[in-house]
């Protein structure tokens, strides 16, 4: 059995010499299956020991080491066009106010999440190039509120979970003619603080959605999995012929988690497939379909082009 431990110290020694990484480049250099190499940086990534990008090249996440956030540029041709053009507005101005830009560059940078941290002045949001520390943006801020012929006071720094709250506490002091002088310098603004931040992002939609009991079918797959031994770690979601777990396979090299998909359908085609294929990605896990109907032919070209990270099945489900 391969050691655990000593597979994380090689993965992590190959990413301080060679920087931002795909999976298949790792794989290839330590000469070892692609489906454990994920596993391997997953539990890496959960150990805070290895970051990965929500940047994409080919489908696939970067994998990188906390300081390489400069050297994870070198791969913004990847980027779409639009968050192409707002990373290097934020890389040459280094600071950007967000109410000074564009609808498309707002929108752009806050999908920008590997380069682009915001933060807020004043109650006023801003984004700051990854790579600045808290000093240097202070200056930049303060030098441009002077070359406006404001001069403020920089106070102290503190984290920001929410920008959107802070944008409805600028809307209360306004009203009572409270103002706020200090720089708080804080995590990447999330897509759910823009929803009350004073700037709607055209591309969320909100669902309500209703929570319904187990279908039969989900039943069955869920007592499937377990009579063949095989645990459950969390349940991501399901529908009356859809459902969504990660679960937890005994190997050789010890535990080792799929994000597993069941699904009853008759045909399940290569965009099924592709999908549960990006979603493993994301997290990132090896993926494994259950499915009661047949793949189709794509489906199952697919399948044998990236077999070692995505595994299909076919199980009486109906």
């Amino acid at each position: 059995m391969i050691d655990g431990k000593e597979m994380h110290d090689k993965i992590v020694g190959l990413l301080e010499e060679r920087g931002p990484s795909l999976p298949m480049g790792i794989s290839k250099a330590l000469r070892i299956d692609s489906l454990f190499v994920s596993a391997f940086l997953s539990e890496l990534v959960r150990e805070k020991r290895v970051r990965m990008s929500s940047l994409r090249v080919g489908g696939s996440s970067l994998y990188y080491l906390e300081g390489q956030e400069e050297r994870l540029g070198e791969f913004s041709k990847y980027l779409h066009p639009r968050e192409l053009e707002a990373f290097l507005l934020l890389k040459k101005n280094r600071v950007l106010k967000d109410e000074e830009q564009d609808p498309a560059t707002r929108v752009a940078l806050r999908s920008l999440k590997d380069f682009a941290v915001g933060f807020t002045k004043n109650d006023m949001v801003y984004w700051k190039y990854v790579v600045l520390g808290d000093e240097e943006v202070e200056g930049i801020v303060g030098r441009r509120n002077e070359d406006r012929g404001r001069v403020e006071g920089v106070g102290e720094i503190e984290r920001v979970e929410d920008v959107g709250k802070v944008e409805n506490r600028r809307g209360d002091k306004k009203e009572k003619g409270v103002e706020k002088s200090k720089v708080e310098v804080g995590k990447e603004v999330r897509e759910n603080s823009v929803k009350n931040n004073g700037f709607e992002n055209p591309l969320i939609i909100n669902e309500k959605k209703k929570v319904k009991g187990k279908s039969g079918f989900v039943l069955k797959v869920i007592g499937l999995i377990e009579d063949k031994g095989i645990k459950i770690v969390e349940e991501k979601g399901y529908k009356v012929k859809e459902y969504n777990c990660v679960v937890e396979i005994k190997s050789e090299l010890g535990p080792i988690r799929f994000l597993t998909r069941a699904k009853d359908k008759k045909m399940v085609n290569e965009g099924d497939l592709r999908k549960l294929l990006s979603e493993g990605q994301k997290i990132p896990l090896p993926v494994f379909m259950l499915y009661s109907g047949d793949l189709s032919k794509k489906a199952r070209e697919l399948v044998e082009e990236y077999g070692s990270v995505l595994k299909a099945k076919r199980a009486r489900l109906e």
